[in-house]
């Protein structure tokens, strides 16, 4: 039996991830380490009783009692050193999207990867469900373009998820990217995908939900859709595959690509001109300390209301 175990209760999608392992013939939540950066010990106590898992109080308690390990704080800034010390020692690692949010977090991770040869997993479930993976082979020989995705609310940590939609359909190599609008409305960024010779389009902070992508493929008009639960059974299975093959789906030189897309698009919106997804710079970063402390305090203040 494949021991599973999770570093932080930060989101919704500890509960979730865990339910869908339950679900598991071989796989079982074996043991939990939480930070305390957003939930409190009674949260920790209640869903280690509720799962029947252990609870660790460190990195090496969690190493003793585990086969996998998925890091799932929602502060990415924290992901590279909760990460580090689960591969040094081997164990495959899921880090929960965004893996990081500046260059050199994306850099070190594809350095320990490489050197630990630990399987690293990272991402959205946009990117890692069922419906995805059956367009990505059934359209695997086929002239792409005009990819549309889209990701409500905060531009960074969700927009994320339009840019894995992208990476799940098109592989990794997207080359370049344009952000054509900034505004109040959302952001609107076009992208050039290398190795498909492809073109496309994410809609960032958009007013809408679409658990969606379109794209047109030798000529004719295609759509992808996935549901909530689809989302985290993809990530889900594919950690746990990768736990139980010791290989990952990922070359460690891929890792990280849908930040260092949405760190270009920043650089694009700031310069107004195409920006190549190589060549931007640490001068643009995301704040995983910060956002996390606005997380925290707006789920609170959800947790009031409910009362």
């Amino acid at each position: 039996m494949l021991r599973i175990g999770f570093v932080d209760l930060d989101t919704s999608h500890a509960e979730s991830f865990a339910r869908v392992i339950e679900t598991m013939g071989d796989a079982r939540l074996a043991a939990m380490l939480d930070h305390g950066d957003v939930v409190g010990e009674e949260t920790v106590e209640a869903f280690c009783r509720a799962h029947n898992c252990r609870r660790c109080r460190s990195a090496q308690e969690m190493i003793e009692n585990a086969d996998a390990v998925a890091v799932l704080s929602v502060n990415w800034d924290a992901h590279l050193e909760r990460a580090r010390p689960y591969m040094e020692a081997g164990l495959p690692t899921f880090v929960d999207k965004p893996v990081a949010g500046r260059l050199r977090d994306v850099l070190a991770f594809r350095d320990l990867a490489t050197k630990t040869r630990t399987p690293l997993f990272e991402g959205s479930g946009y990117r890692w469900n069922e419906p995805m993976a059956q367009a990505r082979q059934r359209f695997a020989a086929a002239k792409l373009d005009t990819f549309f995705a889209s990701a409500p609310n905060e531009f960074f940590y969700y927009g994320v998820h339009a840019v894995e939609a992208a990476l799940g359909l098109l592989g990794p190599g997207i080359e370049s990217v344009w952000t054509l609008r900034n505004d109040e409305q959302g952001t609107v960024v076009q992208f050039h995908h290398a190795g498909r010779n492809a073109n496309g389009y994410l809609m960032l902070q958009a007013p809408f939900t679409l658990r969606e992508a379109t794209f047109v493929a030798e000529g004719f008009p295609q759509r992808v859709e996935f549901t909530a639960a689809q989302i985290h059974q993809g990530v889900m299975g594919a950690f746990v595959r990768m736990a139980r093959e010791k290989r990952s789906p990922l070359e460690p030189q891929h890792a990280g690509e849908a930040v260092n897309v949405l760190l270009a698009a920043t650089a694009s919106a700031s310069s107004g001109a195409t920006v190549a997804v190589a060549d931007f710079h640490e001068s643009v970063a995301f704040n995983g300390a910060a956002f996390a402390k606005a997380y925290k305090a707006a789920r609170q203040a959800r947790s009031v209301k409910t009362q």
